[in-house]
Order: structure tokens, then C-alpha cells, then sequence
């Protein structure tokens, strides 16, 4: 029965995405608070026919009916390339900001590394 199903789910780009297995996984790093959670994942498709890298997240908050929730999404390698240059991009205007901000004596994040 579960290679018919198997078969059927794999046709479905989402299903195929979402019911593979994790292949690997970074360690989860905490956000703000210290139950939320970012970690990186490379999953096998369903059909086993590729991989993609996902993101499973636990929001510091979130308003919702659903109350709290993890949320996970997945990329193509090439679209991940892409996000990890943005984020690239995101960290070295960060260090940037954070410069000129020291410079100006204004700090933007305290000693503890925490965003005022």
C-alpha cells in the first residue's frame, strides 16, 4: 500500500517536498527568545529523485488562531544559493551598520549583543 501512496504523493512537487526525510540538519540557534528556533535542512524528495534545503522555524512570537506553531520551508539548491547571498549580504550590512554606529558613539545593540 505505501509504495502506491508513495507513488501517488511524489507527483505532487509540494508532497514530495514535504513527506521526504532529512538528510542533515545544522544545530537549531534560539532567537530572542529562547523557545524560538532557526535550523537548516537538507532534505531527500520523496521520490529521491533530488534534494532541497529547507528552514524550520519557531518564531520568537506569532499571532495567529493557531496559537504556537512551527513552520518549515524548503528551497532548490539554486534558490538557497541565492537566499545565502542575501543573507550574506544582510550580515555584512549589519557589521557595517553596527561600524558606523560606534564610530558615531550610538550603538544600535548592547554589550550583550541584544538590539535595543
Amino acid at each position: 500500500m505505501w509504495p502506491i501512496f508513495k507513488s501517488i504523493l511524489s507527483r505532487s512537487k509540494l508532497f514530495n517536498s514535504i513527506a521526504g526525510d532529512v538528510v542533515f540538519a545544522t544545530a537549531g540557534e534560539s532567537g530572542s527568545f529562547r523557545h524560538s528556533l532557526f535550523e537548516w535542512r537538507v532534505k531527500e524528495l520523496l521520490n529521491k529523485s533530488d534534494v532541497v534545503i529547507g528552514v524550520k522555524m519557531k518564531p520568537d512570537s506569532y499571532a495567529g488562531v493557531e496559537g504556537d506553531v512551527t513552520n518549515y520551508i524548503n528551497f532548490d539548491i539554486e534558490t538557497a544559493i541565492r537566499l545565502r547571498d542575501h543573507l550574506n549580504e544582510c550580515i555584512d550590512f549589519a557589521q557595517n551598520y553596527r561600524t558606523v554606529c560606534e564610530a558615531a558613539s550610538y550603538s544600535p545593540i548592547s554589550s550583550s549583543g541584544t538590539i535595543l
